[in-house]
């Protein structure tokens, strides 16, 4: 309930007593209102991206079972303080749990039900051992797009378009690199210049490791605003878009010094690749991003697709 239903304290504590399930965040799980409920089950979801204490909030009740649903291969909890992430502290319940846990306590939900299987396939060979099946409705007619059904498309499913920018320093610690960035810009305006018929609002979504300057008087936010697209678009990091998906990701990896920093993270990458339903396109200099191995296999397996194409395209 938010504040704004006008409920009084009464209605609300009688509201939850005839409730059968009480949905919350793991926070507000610890209110007084709760604390003469009965619990036979706690659910937490997205239990990996929380810290271990506050998972253990709604243990109080004394539950008598629980479930956690979360993935160790995707961003963990956000600790802003590294001495005590060194600690320890960054690890969640959930990978605790199951660092001590048998295997036959831990269950893989492996059927993916978002990502055109040409996308699936990168995650499921790089990070889960091959593990991850495409549910019918992504093997479906319906996941085959008209930008995308050419074998030779430049849209996807998947395509890795390898850009020799240069890299510059941006707002505080970030970077950004103008040749990528008009690249990327230059993608979605033949895109929608190439399909006008198909409506493309909000269904594009550009992400990257880095704050890439998105607001409306920074680097992409004008490079948008000259072409019309800047609020047709979505611009996030990667950390920001985790949970969210959308018809066609764009992932702009900025670094083309011989330096990978945040993008050596698996964990960040793994949520990058994995959140597009029909298309990804991934701008990037490959002899950068092949000094990492994790990288080095999702190119490789790009390559494989004959998906491997140069900027000059565009």
């Amino acid at each position: 309930y938010k504040a704004d239903d006008n409920l009084s304290e009464i209605q609300l504590e009688e509201e939850l007593i005839n409730a059968n399930v009480v949905v919350c965040t793991l926070c507000c799980s610890g209110n007084s209102y709760l604390n003469d409920l009965l619990f036979n089950l706690l659910i937490i979801d997205e239990a990996c991206q929380c810290t271990e204490l506050t998972a253990l909030i709604p243990f109080c009740y004394n539950i008598n079972q629980s479930i956690l649903i979360g993935d160790p291969k995707q961003l963990p909890p956000t600790i802003k303080c590294h001495k005590v992430e060194k600690c320890g502290y960054g690890k969640s319940l959930f990978e605790r749990i199951q660092e001590g846990s048998p295997s036959t306590e831990v269950f893989l939900l492996d059927t993916q039900y978002r990502m055109h299987p040409d996308i699936s396939i990168l995650s499921s060979k790089c990070f889960y051992d091959r593990r991850i099946i495409d549910g019918p409705n992504v093997k479906s007619s319906q996941w085959i797009k008209e930008y995308t059904k050419d074998i030779n498309s430049k849209f996807g499913p998947v395509v890795f378009y390898d850009v020799k920018g240069t890299i510059s320093n941006g707002r505080g610690s970030s970077f950004c690199n103008e040749e990528e960035a008009n690249q990327v810009v230059n993608c979605i305006s033949e895109l929608l210049q190439s399909y006008p018929d198909i409506c493309f609002n909000k269904r594009i979504s550009i992400i990257s490791p880095y704050n890439i300057e998105i607001g409306s008087d920074e680097r992409y936010g004008k490079l948008l605003k000259e072409v019309d697209l800047f609020n047709n678009i979505n611009v996030s990091t990667v950390d920001g878009f985790q949970g969210q998906e959308n018809d066609i990701i764009i992932i702009s990896t900025v670094r083309t010094d011989g330096k990978i920093g945040f993008l050596k993270d698996k964990r960040r990458l793994n949520v990058s690749i994995s959140r597009s339903r029909y298309s990804l396109i991934i701008f990037g200099d490959s002899s950068t991003l092949r000094i990492n191995e994790d990288w080095r296999k999702i190119i490789n397996e790009i390559t494989a697709m004959n998906r491997f194409k140069s900027v000059s395209f565009f």
